[in-house]
């Protein structure tokens, strides 16, 4: 059995990219994938700093379910993100499954859909969405603004990433002959 090695303060999981992933080019997509899920839990920080933000004005009346959505954002969605996107396509790479890139592609889509909901800031479901940053501007609220601006560009700018890397999956899934459902042609 291979040493755990990731996290590094307390090891979990056995983690290499460089050495488990065989091609070059899926070895950058898996490098990418890695990079979005960091990039992924620091835009949720800023999700949680921008709802903060929005507490502060006002505006929204008691902001603490806001704020507990944007602590358990922050909590719980890193892990589901490493383990439903991330892993699924390092493993998939790294023993040549075509059902963990499947599970990749329906984690992303999923996560793609969850970008935008939070950057738009549907059902207040992203406290530093287009909908709060607006209001906030509207209202001369413009350290709040400004928080949820920084939010929102953080947000579609993994949205952005996410497509792209989606996208650059699915090239190289078709690229193999492995056909999208199980069962089905290539």
């Amino acid at each position: 059995m291979t040493e755990k090695n990731w996290p590094s303060f307390k090891p979990l999981i056995h983690h290499d990219i460089d050495a488990a992933i065989d091609g070059p080019h899926e070895r950058a997509l898996v490098h990418r994938s890695y990079n979005l899920w960091k990039f992924y839990a620091l835009t949720l920080v800023a999700n949680l700093v921008a709802v903060i933000g929005l507490a502060t004005t006002g505006l929204w009346g008691s902001m603490v379910i806001g704020i507990l959505l944007a602590v358990l954002y922050l909590l719980i969605l890193p892990v589901v993100d490493f383990l439903g996107r991330h892993w699924n396509l390092y493993n998939g790479f790294r023993s040549q499954s075509p059902m963990s890139i499947r599970l990749f592609f329906l984690a992303q889509a999923l996560f793609i859909f969850f970008d935008f909901f939070i950057g738009i800031g549907l059902f207040a479901g992203g406290g530093g969405g287009i909908i709060a940053m607006t209001r906030c501007f509207q209202n001369s609220k413009y350290v709040a603004g400004v928080l949820s601006a920084i939010c929102v560009v953080f947000v579609f700018t993994l949205a952005g990433f996410n497509v792209v890397l989606f996208i650059e999956v699915y090239k190289a899934f078709k690229g193999r002959g492995w056909p999208l459902l199980p069962g089905g042609k290539s």
